[in-house]
């Protein structure tokens, strides 16, 4: 997957369409049809994008991009709404809002726009080719690990596991980001578990190569990789 978005519309047919959209670029995509639920799913899976309606039910649109604004530093927010007057869209771009697309929209031209600004994303923040975490290295374009110069014999989805969490040592990734980030699916209580064998499977394999304790738990919020040494 090249990045997630939370999709956030009260109209479930338009959800679907723009899914199938979004999913045909490699973009993982999370659901939510209120304000309420998309500031829970925003703290659940931290998606790199929101496509956010305003005339929500509950919360309206503007409300919670007032909200994101301060509880996610640089959370990229495109509104996506049937409202076009020039005071809506000063609005939105005052409290944050990355774009401002009126309705009705091609999907695949706002599929589109998402791609693009994943990759300007991506290149702003491009991790550096070598995360080194105590005897642990991880090459990221050579996409291999080693311990003391040796290479880890991981899986595929363990390799993506411990490339997500050394985007940021030290950081704390719910399950649910990871599922998304590596899976590519927005998962329940099940299916985080997948995250949770592999976390175990990986942490075996470092364990037997010398570098027990790189993979941390922080006890109800996820997964981290040990922080750099101050």
């Amino acid at each position: 997957m090249i990045g997630s978005v939370l999709l956030v519309d009260d109209d479930r047919a338009l959800r679907k369409l723009l899914r199938a959209y979004l999913e045909e670029e490699a973009i993982a995509v999370v659901e939510a049809g209120s304000g309420e639920e998309a500031l829970a799913s925003v703290e659940r899976v931290r998606p790199d994008v929101v496509l956010l309606d305003v005339r929500l039910p509950g919360i309206d649109g503007f409300e919670v991009l007032r909200r994101l604004s301060t509880l996610e530093s640089g959370l990229a927010v495109m509104l996506v709404t049937s409202l076009e007057d020039d005071v809506d869209q000063l609005v939105a771009y005052r409290l944050g809002a990355v774009d401002f697309v009126t309705k009705p929209v091609s999907p695949k031209i706002l599929s589109a726009k998402v791609k693009a600004f994943l990759a300007r994303l991506s290149s702003r923040t491009t991790p550096q080719a070598r995360t080194v975490c105590g005897p642990l290295a991880i090459e990221h374009d050579a996409r291999r690990a080693l311990v003391d110069g040796r290479e880890l014999p991981l899986t595929r989805r363990e390799l993506e596991l411990l490339i997500a969490l050394a985007a940021h040592p030290g950081w704390v990734y719910p399950r649910d980001h990871l599922l998304l980030e590596v899976w590519g699916i927005d998962g329940d209580a099940v299916e985080t578990r997948l995250v949770d064998q592999h976390v175990a499977n990986l942490r075996r394999k470092l364990a037997d190569a010398g570098a027990d304790g790189i993979v941390q738990t922080v006890r109800g919020l996820g997964y981290r990789l040990a922080p750099p040494a101050s």
